[in-house]
């Protein structure tokens, strides 16, 4: 089990062997402990944009404190995970715990930094009982400030279907969603007289972290996940995007957008 996770985090970050680029004369960088703060998400690694599933937002605040949200995989669900951090020259690190037996130790090296973006230079070291097991890195990674969020916004009743034509999965029908202030919401589906009612689904869990939207639902014994990055929520009107993979690994940009109904 421990195998196969480590090999699904290996898969999400898509790194490619041979990727430093860390100089041994780097310039210092000038007043990172207060440029870094704030919240970010990754956009790209090795130059290569981000689908939205594999990406995660990280929010770094005084004191050192910092928290994580991203829910990758079918093990990694986090919604603010907590985490300490501390900066040393240019790089910023943390380690976090992943389950009972395994730590994820990060390192951000900061090649650049300014108000819109942040290029570092990355190392994920995996950890049992503290010793390393596993390494991913150093890959080349950009990061987006993240200027919006959209936690409360979105609650409420929302209506609507994809505006998008790039794949199968554009199914043109209207859906219907209620998100709730604990961290769950309801599905709706059409009966046969034309009613909305709603679904049996066991779970309906939802998180958003600035604009990152990420859901999970149980259906006949099977959890699914979506991811979504949310555009705008504007006079009722809310918008998302999604950066995804065809089974070919070619990639689409998935669009969405309803209307807020009044209960």
């Amino acid at each position: 089990m421990m195998k196969k996770y480590i090999a699904i985090l290996a898969a999400t970050f898509a790194i490619f062997s041979g990727c430093s680029t860390e100089s041994k004369n780097e310039v210092v960088l000038e007043n990172l402990q207060e440029k870094v703060l704030g919240k970010w998400i990754s956009a790209e690694e090795n130059g290569v944009f981000l689908t939205t599933n594999k990406k995660g937002v990280y929010t770094l605040k005084e004191d050192n404190k910092g928290s994580f949200s991203t829910a990758f995989s079918d093990y990694a669900w986090h919604d603010g995970s907590d985490f300490i951090y501390k900066i040393d020259s240019n790089t910023i690190s943390w380690t976090v715990s992943e389950n009972d037996s395994l730590q994820i130790s990060v390192k951000h090296t900061v090649k650049a930094i300014n108000e819109k973006e942040m290029s570092t230079i990355t190392l994920l070291n995996f950890l049992n009982a503290g010793r390393v097991i596993s390494t991913i890195g150093p890959v080349p990674m950009r990061f987006a400030r993240v200027t919006v969020d959209y936690t409360t916004d979105i609650l409420g009743l929302w209506q609507g279907k994809v505006t998008s034509k790039s794949s199968e999965f554009d199914d043109g029908e209207t859906h219907r969603w209620e998100y709730k202030n604990d961290g769950t919401y309801v599905y709706y589906v059409q009966n046969a007289d034309g009613n909305w009612v709603a679904s049996d689904n066991v779970v309906n869990d939802y998180f958003v972290d600035g604009q990152l939207l990420c859901t999970r639902w149980v259906e006949d014994g099977e959890e699914n996940r979506e991811w979504w990055e949310i555009e705008s929520i504007q006079n009722g009107v809310m918008k998302w995007k999604a950066l995804r993979s065809n089974k070919d690994e070619s990639t689409f940009t998935a669009s969405f957008e309803m209307t807020k109904i009044d209960e």
